[in-house]
Order: structure tokens, then C-alpha cells, then sequence
């Protein structure tokens, strides 16, 4: 295979793998709609742009175009170096547009035959190999934090970029070796990607069990404010009946430690589920279900509010809540007591009452055939 047919092969790679950066990015930017990733997806399409360009000047004409080439070159690797840091929340999205267009002017300067020196594809290809050098020595503890995978694949990127500088810089990749020099430009670009890949997925495993910490932390935080409760409180799994938390109080009240045990064994002494068990309804109700009931093991009365709530591991757990209402309650018995008391001396003292007035009405009847006025007034009674 010749220098020609080395280079095309090289630029057509190279096309392949920029365009697979555009396709892997645009799929980010559709999941998550992030400004950062726009910036990449410009970034790569725009190197994409300008190797096909260099290719079809290659091609056609025999000669790459450079100037043009450079600029796209340049462009692209800066957006991508941006959208890195944005990652990090180390640069605004404006640097990226007004560095953009400083490469844009830079770069076109030769077109109006102003002598700008070094091509900025050299000038961008040496600040980039010099700033992932410093990131990889001295920042380093950033990306270890985050995930030593990714800055395992960040070092293989300065390495080799450092490399392409060197060459560059040193003449060793000239006009007739640029298949070599795009090769290794390709091969940087495969690890930028896996790079960017290993970031996302760290980032989104970081992110994972950040909520997961969160969640945890927020779960502990009900559980204490539940375990300091003054009424009793448990929560249990309906379907194995196995009690997941009770309160102190509700340790307190029974004597021991009921969690791990089965609802109805430490609750109500049961050996089955407990008839008046409410999982049923709750089951096709979201409400809370409220309802008395007289525990016979502690012998007090409670009124308890049931709700199916989450657990922590994501299942169906029910929730309870029992307020002691025993005082209450005994006075109400008391006061039923009372009313009972009080409405057999009324029927008592009415049924006396009504033999008196019989009696009196009996005096008068016969007052009235001797002749005699009735000695008892009993007018009251007409009504």
C-alpha cells in the first residue's frame, strides 16, 4: 500500500471514529439535554468536518487543504476540551463561543494573506497536550475521587497526545508520514471517547449512590423521629407478617424487642394471623384506615390508624400508629355505668311515683262516694 492510499485510509478512520463521537454525544444530549453536550457534539462534528475536507482535498486535488483544515482541526479539539471541563463545572459555556471565535478569526487570517505564524491545529494540539499533562500530574485526585477508571484512561490520552506533540514539534511526522500522524490522532480520539464513556458512566454511578446515601440519610432521620415518637408505632412486611421497626414505646409497652418476630406472635400472642388483621383492606385502599381495638396481652385499649407505605428497600410495608385511649375509654365505661344507674332509679322512683298518684286517685274516688271532697289535687296528672 502506498503514502496515498495510507493517508486516505487514515482520514476515512478517522471521519469514522469523529462521527461515532457526534452519534454517541447526540444520544447524551436526547437522554439529558445538558449544554455541555451540544458543545461536544459541535466539537466533533466540526473535526469530522474538516477531515473530510482534508480527505476530499486529498483525494481530488492530490494535496490536503491545510488552512482550512487547521482552523477545524483546532476548533474541534477545543470544543471537546471544553465540554471536559464542563463536566466539571470548571469553565462557563460562554468560554467555549468566544474561544470558538477566536480560533475562527485566527485561523482565517492566512486567507487574507496576513502571516499568522504556527497553524492553530499545532498551537491548540501543544496547549492541549500541556494542559491534560498538568491535569493528569496535579490534578489527578479529582478524577481519582471520581472514578480511577476514567483517569486511567485520561493518563493513556495526555500520553499519547504528549507523543503526536512531540512528533509534530520534532518533524518526525512530515508530509510523506501524515498517515502516521492521523493514525495517531485516530487512536486518540478512540480514547477520548472511552474516556467521555467511563466519565459518564462514573458520574452516573457516583450520582446513583449519592441519592442512594441521601435516601439512606433522610430514611435514618424519619426512623429517629419515629423511635422518639410518644405513641406506639411499627411498621411490618404484609406479606410475611416479619416486623421491620417498632418505636421505644412500643419496646416499652410490649417488654422486648419485637423486630425480625411475626406481627400477631408478639403482638397478640397469636399462632395465625390475627382475624381483624387489616392488610386486606389496605391493600385496595390508599387512605389511612382507622379503627379501635383492645389488646388483650397489655390489656389496654388503642386507636389505630393503618397505612401501606414504602420501605426503604423499596417494598410495601403497613404502617401503624396506636394511641392509647384507655383512660378515655374507662371513663366512658364509668359514664355508661352511670347512665345505667341513673335510668333504673328513674324507672324506680317513676314507677313509685305513678303507684302514689293511683293510690291518691283511689282516696278520691271514694272521698267522692261518702260524699266528701277529695283530699288530693291531682290536676297535674290530666296533662
Amino acid at each position: 500500500m502506498n503514502n496515498i492510499d495510507s493517508l486516505s485510509l487514515s482520514l476515512s478512520i478517522l471521519v469514522a471514529v469523529r462521527i461515532l463521537g457526534i452519534l454517541i454525544f447526540i444520544d447524551l444530549f436526547i437522554q439529558k439535554r445538558d449544554t455541555k453536550y451540544l458543545i461536544l457534539i459541535l466539537g466533533w462534528m466540526t473535526g469530522a468536518i474538516g477531515t473530510s475536507l482534508g480527505l476530499y482535498t486529498h483525494t481530488i486535488f492530490g494535496e490536503m487543504e491545510h488552512t482550512i483544515n487547521s482552523m477545524l482541526g483546532a476548533l474541534g479539539t477545543f470544543l471537546v476540551f471544553c465540554g471536559a471541563l464542563l463536566y466539571f463545572d470548571t469553565i462557563k459555556p460562554k468560554f467555549a463561543y468566544i474561544g470558538s471565535v477566536v480560533i475562527i478569526l485566527y485561523g482565517l487570517l492566512p486567507l487574507v494573506n496576513i502571516n499568522t505564524g504556527p497553524s492553530p491545529g499545532l498551537i491548540i494540539q501543544i496547549l492541549s497536550a500541556f494542559f491534560l499533562t498538568f491535569v493528569v500530574l496535579f490534578r489527578r485526585k479529582l478524577f481519582l475521587k471520581l472514578a480511577r477508571s476514567s483517569y486511567f484512561w485520561l493518563a493513556s490520552l495526555a500520553i499519547l497526545t504528549d507523543g503526536l506533540t512531540i512528533a509534530f514539534a520534532l518533524g518526525v511526522i512530515t508530509p510523506d508520514r501524515l498517515a502516521l500522524g492521523f493514525a495517531g490522532t485516530t487512536l486518540i480520539n478512540v480514547i477520548g471517547i472511552i474516556f467521555f464513556l467511563h466519565l459518564e458512566y462514573s458520574i452516573s454511578v457516583h450520582q446513583i449512590q449519592q441519592a442512594n446515601q441521601e435516601r439512606l440519610e433522610e430514611w435514618e432521620r424519619f426512623i429517629t423521629i419515629f423511635d422518639n415518637f410518644p405513641e406506639l408505632l411499627y411498621i411490618c412486611d404484609p406479606e410475611t407478617y416479619e416486623v421491620l421497626f417498632a418505636n421505644k414505646k412500643f419496646e416499652e409497652t410490649l417488654g422486648f424487642n419485637p423486630i425480625g418476630k411475626l406481627c400477631y406472635k408478639a403482638f397478640q400472642n397469636f399462632d395465625s394471623p390475627c382475624p381483624f388483621c387489616t392488610n386486606e383492606i389496605l391493600s385496595n385502599n390508599s387512605e389511612p384506615y382507622i379503627w379501635e381495638h383492645h389488646n388483650k396481652v397489655v390489656d389496654r385499649h388503642y386507636l389505630i390508624s393503618d397505612q401501606m407505605i414504602r420501605w426503604s428497600d423499596g417494598r410495601k410495608a403497613r404502617f401503624e400508629m396506636a394511641v392509647d385511649i384507655t383512660d378515655r375509654k374507662n371513663a366512658e365505661n364509668r359514664l355508661n355505668e352511670h347512665v345505667k344507674e341513673l335510668e333504673s332509679l328513674n324507672s324506680l322512683l317513676v314507677g313509685r311515683e305513678n303507684r302514689m298518684i293511683k293510690l291518691k286517685r283511689e282516696v278520691n274516688a271514694l272521698s267522692e262516694e261518702l260524699g266528701r271532697e277529695g283530699p288530693y289535687d291531682l290536676t297535674f296528672t290530666n296533662d
